[in-house]
C-alpha cells in the first residue's frame, strides 16, 4: 500500500496505479480546488491527466501537521512531493 501527501491533481498515485491496478493507494491533499481536480482526474474524466485510466483510490482531505485521519492506517510506502517547500520556516 501506498500513501501520498500532497497529492496535489494525483498524477503521480495514477501514474503508479497504471502500473500496478492491485496496489491500494492512499492520496492526502488540503487544498479544496486540488481536490476537486483529483476526483474528476480518478473517475470523472481520466483523460484530462494521462495515463487515461480510472482510479480506486482512498482521497483523505487533511493538511500538516493534522493528518488524523491516518493515524490507524499502515502503509509499506509513504512519499511526498514538492510539499516541504510550502511549510514555512521555524
Amino acid at each position: 500500500s501506498v500513501c501520498e501527501i500532497g497529492a496535489g491533481a494525483g498524477k503521480i498515485c495514477k501514474y503508479l496505479y497504471a502500473e500496478n491496478p492491485a496496489l491500494e493507494i492512499t492520496c492526502v491533499e488540503h487544498n479544496a480546488i486540488h481536490l476537486q481536480h483529483m476526483y474528476d482526474n480518478f473517475e470523472h474524466r481520466p483523460w484530462v491527466v494521462a495515463p487515461n485510466i480510472k482510479v480506486k483510490a482512498n482521497i483523505v482531505k487533511a493538511s500538516l501537521p493534522h493528518i488524523t485521519a491516518l493515524s490507524s492506517n499502515k502503509f509499506d510506502i509513504v512519499f511526498t512531493s514538492t510539499v516541504f517547500m510550502h511549510l514555512p520556516f521555524i
